[in-house]
């Protein structure tokens, strides 16, 4: 999905540097995993919570914030209009 959207569109590397960067944030925490101890890092991804508001209520909860499972459905419900639109 992210390679399609406004930002990435025009970017014939798109792909490349998304995978690169997708495996760095992996390995980024789990390195700070390994110095905070275990649930103190989450990572979620775009296609995980984009549309599923439990992903990000689940990480949230998980690292020990107070989740308001209707607010966070509400603000992720809201599309910013500032980028690049897709398509």
């Amino acid at each position: 999905a992210s390679v399609s959207s406004g930002w990435w569109r025009d970017n014939p590397q798109a792909r490349a540097v998304l995978t690169s960067t997708i495996e760095n944030l992996r390995q980024a925490s789990g390195q700070l995993g390994e110095v905070l101890g275990p649930g103190r890092v989450a990572l979620v991804e775009y296609e995980g919570w984009a549309d599923n508001p439990d992903v990000l209520c689940s990480a949230l909860d998980g690292l020990g914030f107070p989740v308001e499972r209707k607010r966070v459905a509400e603000v992720l419900g809201t599309r910013l209009v500032h980028g690049k639109p897709s398509g």
